[in-house]
């Protein structure tokens, strides 16, 4: 064969392997005869459209040659099918993990608020504002959801290199990625311990006295 030129790299079955050598060759020079072969159309209508009009003009040239249609839209989705049903468990969890934050941060916050009671109402007996015992409540919170995704981010970090291999386009220290999951479980934590918080400041000193 003679060589007319040199072509980069290509993903030859899913967008998710890297790009490795390709070699064209004239059909009628292929080793095989090329048994199978793949005719790609660019269309700008429905490429549903036009199966019956390419299937004729196939029919025309060779009545028993089988055929098969598909878009490109469909062979990539199912490249990646395995990818994404990695996805939505890891995603599942994801969710399920958020969600027990939540309650947990909400569960501890309203505890902690209902055992500070005597002390809250002390604090505002002696002159303390409201936006100030709102203030040390979500501080407090926020603190603890502080520590939370620390030791969260030190445990993903190294449980990172068992699930690289289930990553696509991502690495499992991308800064982008741990950034909005740790922004995410903040703002988790910052919404749960607000009606803790604002249920402390409310409170009446003489009431809360009392109760002790």
């Amino acid at each position: 064969m003679t060589i007319v030129g040199v072509v980069r790299d290509v993903r030859q079955d899913s967008p998710t392997e890297s790009p490795g050598p390709a070699l064209y060759m004239p059909l009628a020079q292929h080793p095989f005869m090329a048994t199978q072969i793949n005719i790609a159309i660019r269309t700008k209508v429905d490429p549903g459209s036009l199966i019956d009009s390419v299937q004729a003009g196939i029919r025309r040239i060779d009545p028993g040659i089988a055929t098969r249609f598909t878009t490109m839209d469909a062979m990539v989705g199912d490249s990646v099918q395995m990818q994404r049903f990695r996805s939505a468990v890891v995603g599942s969890f994801a969710a399920i993990g958020l969600l027990l934050a939540v309650l947990g941060v909400y569960g501890t916050v309203a505890y902690s608020v209902a055992q500070r009671s005597f002390e809250i109402g002390i604090r505002m007996a002696f002159g303390a504002e409201r936006s100030g015992i709102l203030k040390l409540i979500l501080r407090q919170a926020l603190m603890l959801a502080a520590i939370g995704v620390s030791m969260g981010l030190a445990v993903s970090l190294i449980a990172g290199r068992w699930i690289a291999s289930m990553l696509t386009g991502v690495t499992p220290a991308d800064p982008v990625s741990l950034v909005a999951a740790t922004a995410v479980v903040a703002m988790a934590a910052f919404v749960a311990a607000l009606l803790p918080a604002r249920r402390a400041s409310r409170v009446e000193p003489i009431v809360a006295l009392r109760g002790q």
